[in-house]
């Protein structure tokens, strides 16, 4: 067991109550079980990883959700470091199977029992709390904790821990004291020269005196280092004893005497109970159990009751005092919860009865705390909002720092008054001078003082001020202001406070928010930003790629999610492309500078879907594309835009001034070799060759690749085979063979690469060679000699210098990863030998991912994809999207698509991506709040259909809207999945039987989910709040009261506030202190 202990705490760190509890390693447990009866567990986790994923997977997290972690060397993706930090354990000593009492999935962990092969409550004893709520992190430690106490587990602090932990142990020296009252090993031999004899007789287990005997003394005698004489003395003890207590049962049983040692030894037995009835009045014991809310006497009485008490027994049946365990720490629990409970709520009224309390109300804890320096637990969760922390009594701490800061809070106008009374008369105009642009120097001839002094006048009064807002705190009201609008100008933002436009207080107000280091100036808008959101919104849109000429809104769309959707944040994204030179058209974001070769490319490319005759009917639709598509002017003649068009990237000849978008994926090695040894065959006959003919004599082949006429396919022939033919010139078409002798594509490419050392940068290839992007594309897909590397490089194999062996051993290599027809690039490396390294390492192909997969690519050339996700050409997987939905066969929650994708090595941009891929090409439907059900689940046959659509009129019966989180009996309706209907998957399918879904909230985990019939007149979220004022509110048209309504009505979250959407919306109109009205429509 200690080399055990020693090669599994050599990688992981174990909490310390572990030990104390003795139960290191003794779980309930199917997976930790086989971990920790190996002799290596380390490898035996990567042996998992190998061959059983899916336990490789539950394993690693069973161990951190048992608080154990990964030391830090060992930390990877795969061994992650514990998020968490332990404060509570789970406490449960017997299997009552309380736990099938939990519903999983009401906490996104719906197959939690299934997966971790739980069958015993014990599987959770001792398990850390927070462990448990850090898988299931979306959902409030107040409501998983509810789940596990209504089953009747306890939920304990490690103090509480302890404290149970000591008296478990004060009872076990209770029990055991009164089974060895007069007769125990401890009594008898209590001296310390009997010390050694004492421990031996622990280890042994011998407890009583009369389990003694000479050859057990002899035993421990003969162990090394025990001294004669204090065998002798052990010896002379044990004969004395033994024949006192020998004479005492003799006495007792003797016929002459019975009746007087009778009568003695009761007169002595009442003596013992008299003097010990104090005892039983006043004692550890009865002082124990009364702390703890127990009676001593009830406990006594229960004891004895049904029991006839023989007073010769010395030994009293304590174990029945077991059943206190549960009781003592309910009772313990239940004065601390009561206590806090009071508290909390006080605080809570406090701080909703404060009127300053709004401006942080939506603030997250990480922001207050930052702010107001407050100390926080390292448990709780700073991303939660503070008005989100009022449904869990574990945050009120931090509610109470919050209330003792707001009580000496006051509003910034009051501040900024007092410093311009404090400031010198000339201070003010001089500092806003500069905030008006002049230099130093023209403030100072305007005052008739130096540069410098200009300069030290300005430093002093801003480091006045910096130390002024660290008590002012003006990006807390700053934050407060731009919640519904992000941006804000100096002049909106003093209008808030009451502050004057171009008045002293607003030159102090306009400095202040250039020095706080939360609010930034956007100085090419004239406009403030938090910086957290401004660097966001950055790194968000950096992540777009902005050196390109077109960014569609698709995209962005993608990285922001829903959130796009909102009207302040598009506005926004508009402002801050702008500023990195784009202009909005009408699906993407367009390069101020877009050439119109580029313009001609896009139209084609993802606009023009037929052939385009360019003549004046076609010039005229051309015209309106343009200036539809583009804000920029477009002013060419006819002639003069089709010549560009001829010459564009991406664009072919497909008929007589007939232009068509070319995709150079259609047209494969095989059409290009096809099309070349019909005309060499052609051309065996005769001088020159006619497309025409080509094109009628092979009609399949040319309907198969999309080949529109016999135009169409010369000007294929003059890409992609013009080495080795010629044309002729004008209006004939003809196709000639090639007189000269000429290197063929791929010869003029290596001797281009061989005159640059081997390699060269793509785009200049492209220039130097006069070619165009789908030819170099086709040619390298059939070629073996030339690959492209990192940094668009294209580089000759021949330049790797690998040996035939070598070849043999990669190509084995790659066989064996895509043996399931795909493969990720990560699993390509993990699973790498040491051999396969070496031979791509030397040549510098694992420096990245895309030579390395360029690389693989040219081992096999079936492949297709990269970087992250390779994929044989003819295998039926070919997205990820496609092997989530095969990983995950029944339901996955947001975290696990996350984890899984980030485990890969993709990037956060891309979870975003896939998620709405799952979602929009129906690999998943939404099933709970954070759950997604896989759609070969759901088994949505026509009778389902009508039953949902019968359920759902019944439902709406006299109804304009409702939220599916409203309905009522669901499972009426005929199945579609084992584990039946849910308000979210009703919410999904709804539109496939006559209903529209209104989302409530850009964020999905609040959306209310209502809904309306297909025929409403409401299209979205502000009708619907519109049509709510107009037809049913009778209340106060101010946003606090209204905000209520709709939170009774189901629809929104927050009583205090309303969403983005209505305060942006054209429908309602808001004055500064939240009163509406509506506009008509």
């Amino acid at each position: 067991m200690s080399n055990l202990i020693n090669q599994i705490t050599d990688f992981l760190l174990i909490p310390s109550y572990y030990k104390k509890a003795k139960k290191q390693f003794d779980f309930e447990s199917w997976a930790l079980k086989d971990f920790f009866a190996e002799e290596d567990s380390l490898e035996f986790l990567r042996f998992l990883y190998r061959e059983d994923t899916q336990k490789f997977y539950i394993t690693r997290d069973e161990l951190l959700m048992r608080g154990i972690s990964f030391r830090e060397e060992y930390q990877n993706n795969f061994f992650p470091k514990l998020m968490y930090q332990i404060q509570n354990v789970i406490f449960i000593e017997e299997n009552q199977e309380l736990f099938k009492k939990i519903n999983f999935k009401s906490i996104g962990l719906g197959n939690f029992i299934e997966q971790y092969h739980v069958s015993s409550d014990l599987f959770f004893h001792l398990m850390p709390f927070e462990g448990i709520c850090n898988f299931a992190k979306d959902f409030s430690p107040t409501i998983i904790k509810t789940l596990f106490v209504d089953a009747g587990f306890n939920i304990l602090s490690l103090e509480e821990l302890d404290n149970v932990m000591k008296d478990k142990s004060f009872l076990n020296r209770n029990e055991k004291h009164q089974l060895d009252f007069d007769y125990s090993i401890e009594n008898t031999f209590s001296e310390e020269k009997f010390t050694y004899f004492r421990n031996y007789c622990n280890q042994m287990n011998v407890v009583l005196f009369s389990e003694l005997t000479l050859d057990f003394i002899t035993e421990f005698a003969n162990k090394d280092n025990i001294r004669n004489d204090i065998v002798r003395e052990l010896i002379k003890k044990y004969e004395y004893k033994k024949l006192e207590l020998a004479k005492s049962n003799i006495e007792i049983v003797n016929g002459n005497n019975v009746k007087e040692d009778k009568q003695q030894l009761e007169i002595t037995m009442l003596k013992e109970i008299e003097d010990n009835i104090s005892t039983f009045q006043k004692n550890e014991f009865r002082n124990f159990l009364e702390r703890n809310g127990c009676s001593y006497f009830e406990l006594i009485n229960s004891i004895y009751e049904d029991e006839t008490f023989d007073y010769s027994d010395n030994q009293l049946p304590l174990y029945k005092i077991k059943f206190l365990n549960n009781s003592i720490i309910k009772n313990i629990k239940a004065k601390y919860e009561e206590k806090l409970e009071l508290e909390f709520e006080n605080i809570r009224t406090a701080l909703v009865n404060n009127e300053k309390f709004k401006y942080i109300a939506e603030s997250k804890i990480k922001d207050v705390q930052d702010i107001f320096n407050l100390k926080v637990e390292d448990t709780i969760e700073t991303n939660l909002r503070i008005i989100d922390t009022f449904n869990d009594k574990k945050h009120c701490n931090i509610l109470k720092n919050i209330n003792n800061v707001l009580k000496s809070f006051r509003m910034p106008k009051e501040h900024i008054e007092e410093l311009v009374s404090q400031l010198k008369p000339n201070r003010i105009p001089i500092i806003k001078g500069r905030q008006l642009g002049l230099t130093l120097e023209q403030i100072g001839e305007q005052y008739e003082i130096t540069r410098e002094r200009v300069r030290q006048i300005i430093k002093k009064v801003n480091l006045k001020l910096s130390a002024k807002n660290s008590i002012i705190k003006i990006s807390v009201f700053f934050q407060y202001y731009t919640q519904h609008c992000i941006t804000i100008t100096a002049e909106e933002f003093a209008k808030h406070l009451d502050i004057e436009a171009n008045s002293s207080n607003y030159v102090i107000l306009k400095e202040l928010l250039s020095i706080d280091e939360k609010i930034f100036y956007i100085e090419k808008l004239d406009l403030y930003i938090l910086r957290e959101q401004f660097d966001y919104y950055i790194e968000r849109l950096n992540s777009l790629n902005l050196n390109r000429a077109i960014i569609p809104f698709n995209e962005i769309k993608v990285i922001f999610e829903e959130n796009i959707q909102l009207k302040i944040i598009s506005n926004l994204i508009e402002k801050l492309m702008s500023i990195h030179g784009y202009i909005k058209g009408k699906e993407a974001y367009i390069r101020q500078s877009l050439s119109l070769t580029s313009r001609i490319n896009y139209l084609f490319r993802n606009v023009i879907k037929e052939p385009l005759v360019m003549n004046d009917e076609g010039y005229s639709y051309f015209n309106s594309l343009m200036n539809e598509y583009f804000p920029q002017e477009f002013t060419s003649s006819k002639r003069a835009i089709t010549a560009r068009i001829s010459d564009a990237e991406d664009t072919i000849l497909v008929d007589n001034n007939t232009y068509y978008y070319h995709d150079g994926s259609l047209i494969d090695n095989k059409f290009v070799e096809t099309i070349k040894n019909i005309l060499n065959r052609h051309l065996e006959k005769m001088n020159f060759v006619d497309p025409r003919m080509i094109y009628q004599e092979n009609l399949p082949l040319m309907e198969e690749y999309k080949i529109f006429s016999h135009v169409h396919l010369y000007s294929i022939i003059n890409l992609y085979l013009d080495e080795y033919f010629d044309h002729s010139h004008g209006n004939s078409l003809y196709i000639y063979k090639k007189n000269e002798k000429v290197l063929d594509a791929e010869s003029i490419l290596i001797e281009y690469l061989n005159a640059n050392s081997g390699e060269a940068i793509r785009e200049s290839v492209l220039e130097d060679l006069k070619w165009k992007n789908f030819k170099l594309d086709q040619l390298l897909e059939r070629i073996d000699s030339i690959i492209q590397v990192e940094d668009r490089k294209l580089c000759l194999i021949s330049k790797f210098e690998f040996t035939d062996e070598e070849i043999q051993k990669l190509k084995e290599y790659v066989d064996i990863q895509f043996q399931n027809g795909y493969a990720f690039a990560f699993d390509l490396r993990f699973n790498m030998k040491n051999e396969i390294i070496n031979i791509l390492n030397s040549r510098n192909l694992l420096a990245d991912e895309y030579s390395f997969m360029s690389i693989l690519k040219w081992l096999n050339p079936n492949l297709r994809g990269y970087p992250k996700l390779l994929y044989l050409k003819d295998s039926p997987i070919q997205t990820i999207e496609q092997i989530i939905s095969i990983n995950f066969p029944d339901t996955i929650t947001r975290k696990q698509i996350q984890d899984f994708i980030i485990s890969y090595g993709y990037s956060e941009q891309t979870v975003y991506k896939v998620m709405f891929e799952l979602i929009d090409k129906n690999y998943f439907y939404q099933y709970t709040g954070l759950e997604f059900i896989n759609a070969n689940q759901l088994n949505f046959t026509d009778s389902i259909i009508l039953s949902l659509k019968t359920y759902l009129d019944e439902q709406f019966r006299n109804k304009v809207y409702l939220s599916a989180l409203d309905l009522v009996g669901i499972n009426s309706i005929a199945p579609i999945y084992h584990q039946g209907w849910s308000y979210h998957l009703i919410y999904e399918l709804a539109p496939k039987v006559g209903y529209r879904q209104i989302p409530t909230n850009s964020d999905y985990r609040y959306n209310k989910l209502a809904l309306v019939k297909e025929s409403s007149n409401i299209s979205n979220f502000e009708e619907l709040v519109y049509y709510i004022v107009k037809n049913e509110y009778t209340g106060r048209n101010h946003e606090e009261d209204f905000a209520e309504f709709l939170m009774r009505k189901n629809l929104i979250n927050n009583p205090k506030r309303l969403p983005s959407e209505i305060y942006e919306s054209a429908l309602f109109m808001f004055d500064r202190f939240g009163f509406f009205n509506l506009k008509e429509k």
